[in-house]
């Protein structure tokens, strides 16, 4: 038995849930999208670019802060922030306490190397392109994952491309110094006050929580070239920093009681471990972002993930491009256009659906397509010259409509040529092909 998805009603024949069994649903929606999207892939992608580009990204992090901090307050603020990426728990039982933070001397000296090739004349400028490439170079994974996972169809121009890369490495990094300034001089202030000593930890905790949660959601905000729901971020957000934290503090105790690497490869086993904690980052910002999604089309998700359990397949009406339509007039009165990502927003369906049959009005030149941020679309003919019954055949060749198979039927005694569906079909072409657009908007 089949389940169509017919436009309106969103959770027709679906079983009402309690909050636990959404909370199932959410869980299961939100597996088999990481499945769908191979998250652990894309992390392990991320992780080997971030091996490459890690170093360039924090030297031009540093070298944007120093603008406004001293030197001293610059390597103050590396120190917090290495701590904030988790590298201050890189170290391998078996190994001396000297040689245990080896790996964040190794990365400290490497970063001054790096500034001074900078700050020299003949080197200076071939560094800073290098350095330059090197950030921009993850940057650009970072999107192409980012898209993947809101099913980004349309990249950005690289003009627009490069000058959000470069607002991100440049007030990101301003802004991430300022706060840890701010925080430092919360910090002086409240021990420098009796009662302040004992709210300082805390306090401390979540203001980093919250800077840890802002710059998660202006990435998942920004980056992917589509609209991503302010709320929806935020969650994804919120569940990546919760992810991220708890990683933390499990890696931590991993290092400290059951990684043995030092007793065999000494100081070298800090490199595996570094590199599974990236990798292990890199998973929680992508499962994050796929929560952010999920969350923002949960009703066409959970839909879909509940039909799928309860039929062999789904099948779409194509009677969804006329709300499709409707909505087109109405954007095209107030001078707009539609793509796909709004469809789904407005009418609660699939993005890929939505843009399927957009792509079938303009194949049809019922509408017109138009380049840019997104795949745009608007209105070729007034829509009073629109019939229904155009709209309908538009979409008839993208899902396989009865009507049409009945006109490509060769059996005479086929079940879609009884008289009783050339009645049904006859009756439906004549009322669709005497109203118009114009009187379906209203």
């Amino acid at each position: 038995m089949t389940t169509a998805v017919v436009p309106g009603t969103p959770h027709a024949g679906l079983p009402k849930e309690s909050f636990v069994q959404r909370l199932r649903v959410l869980r299961d929606i939100v597996r088999q999208r990481m499945a769908e999207d191979r998250t652990a892939q894309q992390a392990a992608a991320l992780t080997y670019n971030t091996l490459f580009s890690i170093l360039p990204t924090i030297v031009l992090a540093l070298i944007v802060m120093s603008m406004v901090l001293t030197t001293e307050q610059v390597t103050h603020e590396e120190m917090i922030f290495f701590r904030h990426l988790g590298l201050t728990s890189l170290s391998t039982r078996g190994t001396s306490g000297k040689n245990s933070q080896l790996f964040i001397t190794t990365l400290t000296n490497q970063v001054q190397k790096m500034r001074s090739v900078l700050q020299n004349p003949s080197t200076g400028v071939v560094g800073f392109i290098t350095l330059l490439w090197g950030a921009i170079s993850l940057m650009r994974v970072i999107e192409t994952a980012f898209g993947h996972i809101y099913r980004v169809v349309t990249p950005r121009p690289w003009g627009r491309r490069l000058t959000l890369y470069w607002c991100v490495l440049t007030l990101g990094p301003l802004g991430l110094g300022i706060s840890f300034y701010l925080s430092g001089v919360f910090v002086a202030m409240a021990s420098s006050v009796a009662a302040g000593s004992v709210l300082l930890a805390p306090l401390s905790f979540i203001g980093s929580e919250v800077t840890l949660w802002l710059m998660i959601f202006l990435f998942y905000k920004l980056i992917p070239n589509t609209l991503v729901k302010w709320k929806s971020a935020m969650i994804g957000a919120l569940v990546a920093t919760v992810l991220y934290e708890l990683g933390k503090y499990g890696f931590g105790l991993y290092v400290h009681y059951l990684a043995g690497y030092g007793k065999w490869y000494g100081n070298l086993g800090l490199i595996p471990l570094f590199m599974f904690w990236i990798y292990l980052t890199w998973n929680f910002l992508l499962m994050g972002l796929e929560v952010s999604f999920v969350h923002q089309h949960f009703a066409v998700l959970r839909r879909r993930l509940l039909q799928a359990r309860q039929s062999s397949s789904t099948l779409v009406d194509s009677r969804w491009v006329l709300p499709i339509a409707v909505l087109m007039v109405r954007q095209f009165k107030l001078g707009g256009t539609v793509d796909a990502d709004m469809a789904s927003n407005r009418l609660g369906l699939s993005p890929e659906i939505a843009g399927e049959l957009l792509e079938a009005l303009e194949t049809t030149g019922l509408v017109h397509g138009m380049d840019g941020q997104t795949r745009q679309y608007s209105l070729a003919k007034d829509p009073q010259n629109i019939t229904l019954d155009e709209l309908l055949r538009a979409a008839a060749t993208r899902c396989h409509s009865a009507s049409e198979a009945m006109h490509t039927a060769t059996e005479t005694d086929s079940p879609l040529r009884s008289p009783g569906m050339l009645e049904y079909h006859e009756l439906e072409h004549q009322w669709s092909k005497s109203r118009s657009l114009a009187a379906l908007a209203g």
